[in-house]
């Protein structure tokens, strides 16, 4: 029986279910169908796109694997390719043999790539672009900052940033809050902003500026003095010995001395104060109920303090707008200059200075010299929004056609594991509901190859009720009512609905039950919470270790998998293992000389004397024996356990560790350095095996 698939569909792919096979039996399909259309299968005009190279290179192999398995008569290939006959699939085969050089088979940063390099012109950039390397970008931004710094003025920056901080710790978090965490821009503020220019931009933050969601009002200082006199003459309550109360005389001192300051900050947080609302349900202060003299001119002081705290949010709201439009542009000259770009950049100037809207699908398939008919996208989950609004032109292009074009998007949000550079889940359920009447029917698939039944009934208990979690946590909203519109502001309908039951049932929306396909497999599924008192995460780490321990004396056998959170979770769980005697450890992805932890420590070391924000590098060369080889290696470096360190000074004590062994490599060398480090191991009398 020929089994036709959709023409184009959204198909949600539980993990190990078969998303491969999904994919490379539709390219074949379609290349398949186009043969028997136009006599050529034409397989450079499906584009394909994935995330990494690995899965473009799986695919490839997946498409041509079931050309193979159809040739042999396997039935559920041939059925899913429509039960071609063999001198088309060997027709096909060949025609896909000598496209491969041509075939848009790729990654989206691959693909972006290719955008910016036909448009690179109209983009601004200058024309010996690269893509650069983390460290080269993250220079060009940091000199960026600092030319605005310079410009604007160091206190004008503090007071952006954060309110209350010292100096030095301002000064640490500068760069983190505005260009991100380890130059993750996406997750940053000056990330938030670029996003915000795929609609109104700028112009959004000013609107918030002029808008004024408050009901409170400013007093004149005459007013406000007045007021504060009400307050000084407030009559005091007594004591049960008819002795006036010195707790609220204190109370009252501090109040009047705050409204004279125009500390509002201070009132607003007073325990008294709030105890004043007429919305409190606890009325009293020290025990003595709050006279409603008090409350009556307290909450009139409130109203004035509340406007002001809402006047300086408008305010900063405004400045922060042109101080991030400001390091914007320096940011983008600051990186023409290094001619220096990360993948990121390339969608975010594709999304916000392109002009892909404008250009006819005509033109942009001449400027890539090439013709696209098909489009699939896989991982879906991972899009950030700059890459969906580009990748929404394709979309508008393949599924508004008439013809026999084909469309298809694969993803899951719960395998969702780009966030740190923008990825956004709930676009899945934007693009169905955008094109929903343009696309066909299509199952999800929840069966899954790899797992046994007892995992799957686990994953859906855990998840069927998520929602009904969310409202246990989180049953109140906060807002007593919607806000009033803003031009360029779209409030959601459901803004009234606590916040976690929103994003759960936003979650819940691409959720499936999960099935398994291995009913005969056997399973065993244990629930176990560390006991800790503190450090929660070594805690884990030493209950994951013992577990393994546990499981290879009954197996020995057996390969066990251990998934964490946190590469720093990780990294705490490979020196548990270590520390329980289990040889074998080691990270997925090494090398078996990697799987010596010191050599790892050794190389965490180096790459902390690069990045000396590299927490996790900071953290693994703190333990076990390293820090007593590396004093011996490197005469005067002290490497305390991170967790001894206070926060406040873990920034400050990275960058000493990195400017010691800096200045090692270079009186010493690499090879001078680390021979010296290998004689302190070979000299310690630890147990390094």
């Amino acid at each position: 029986m020929n089994t036709t698939p959709p023409r184009r569909s959204i198909v949600i792919a539980n993990a190990g279910c078969g998303k491969t096979w999904t994919l490379s039996t539709r390219f074949a399909r379609w290349c398949l169908d186009r043969l028997a259309r136009e006599g050529k299968a034409s397989p450079e005009r499906i584009l394909a796109l994935t995330f990494t190279r690995k899965a473009a290179g799986e695919i490839l192999e997946a498409v041509v694997l079931r050309f193979t398995e159809a040739l042999k008569g396997d039935k559920a290939v041939m059925s899913a390719l429509g039960h071609p006959s063999k001198h088309a699939l060997r027709s096909v085969m060949l025609e896909f043999a000598q496209a491969i050089p041509r075939l848009k088979l790729n990654t989206i940063d691959g693909f972006f790539n290719q955008l910016v390099r036909v448009f690179s012109n109209e983009l601004g950039l200058p024309e010996n672009w690269r893509v650069a390397e983390d460290s080269e970008i993250r220079a060009a931004r940091l000199q960026a900052l600092e030319r605005v710094i310079e410009a604007q003025g160091v206190t004008e920056c503090f007071a952006l940033v954060k309110d209350g901080m010292p100096k030095s710790t301002v000064l640490n978090h500068l760069e983190a809050e505005l260009l991100g965490a380890k130059g993750d821009m996406a997750t940053s503020v000056l990330g938030t902003y670029r996003r915000t220019l795929l609609g109104r931009g700028y112009f959004a933050w000013l609107s918030g500026s002029e808008h004024d969601p408050s009901s409170h009002k400013l007093r004149t200082e005459e007013d406000l003095s007045i007021l504060t006199s009400r307050v000084k003459d407030l009559e005091l309550p007594l004591t049960k010995a008819g002795k006036e109360n010195q707790f609220f005389r204190a109370k009252r001192d501090l109040i009047v001395q705050w409204a004279r300051t125009h500390d509002w900050d201070a009132l607003l947080g007073d325990t008294l104060v709030q105890r004043s609302s007429p919305h409190t349900i606890d009325s009293q202060f020290r025990g003595v109920p709050i006279p409603t003299s008090w409350s009556q001119v307290i909450m009139e002081l409130v109203h004035h303090a509340m406007a002001h705290v809402v006047q300086e949010g408008k305010h900063r709201v405004f400045r922060v707008a042109n101080f991030l439009a400001e390091l914007d542009d320096a940011c983008w000259k600051a990186q023409a200059e290094y001619s220096a770009y990360s993948f990121g950049d390339l969608a975010s100037r594709l999304a916000v200075h392109g002009k892909m809207d404008e250009w006819s699908w005509e033109w942009l398939q001449h400027r890539l010299d090439s013709k696209i008919d098909d489009l699939a996208l896989d991982e879906f989950q991972d899009t950030s929004v700059d890459q969906m609004r580009v990748l929404d032109r394709l979309m508008q292009e393949v599924t508004g056609s008439d013809d026999d074009r084909r469309f298809l998007l694969v993803g899951d949000p719960k395998q969702s594991i780009y966030g740190w550079r923008g990825g956004t889940p709930e676009l899945i359920e934007k693009v169905r509901h955008k094109y929903g009447e343009l696309l066909d029917d299509d199952a999800p698939l929840k069966k899954s190859f790899r797992t046994c039944p007892l995992l799957m009934e686990a994953v859906n208990r855990v998840f069927e009720d998520l929602t009904t979690h969310a409202d246990d946590v989180d049953p109140d909203s906060g807002m007593t009512q919607r806000p009033e519109p803003i031009e360029g502001v779209d409030w959601p309908d459901d803004l009234e609905t606590p916040v976690l039951s929103r994003a759960s049932s936003i979650w819940m929306e691409g959720w499936n039950q999960h099935e398994s396909a291995k009913a005969e497999h056997p399973g065993l599924l244990t629930w176990t919470v560390a006991e800790h008192d503190n450090n929660w995460q070594a805690a884990n780490a030493h209950s994951v270790a013992a577990l393994v321990a546990q499981r290879r004396r009954l197996r020995p056998s057996a390969t066990i998998a251990v998934l964490a959170r946190t590469n720093k979770e990780l990294a705490e769980v490979f020196l548990a293992c270590k520390e329980a005697g289990i040889d074998s450890v080691s990270m997925e992805g090494k090398s078996a000389l990697l799987d010596s932890l010191l050599v790892q420590q050794v190389l965490a070391l180096f790459r902390l004397a690069d990045h000396s924000t590299d927490e996790l590098a900071h953290y693994l060369a703190t333990r076990w024996i390293f820090p007593s080889v590396a004093a011996r290696g490197i005469p005067g470096l002290q490497l305390e356990p991170v967790e001894s360190i206070s926060t406040q000074n873990r920034a400050a004590t990275r960058r000493q560790i990195a400017l010691h062994v800096r200045r090692q490599l270079v009186a010493r060398g690499t090879s001078g350095l680390i021979a010296d480090l290998y004689q302190a191991v070979v000299d310690s009398k630890e147990s390094i095996d």
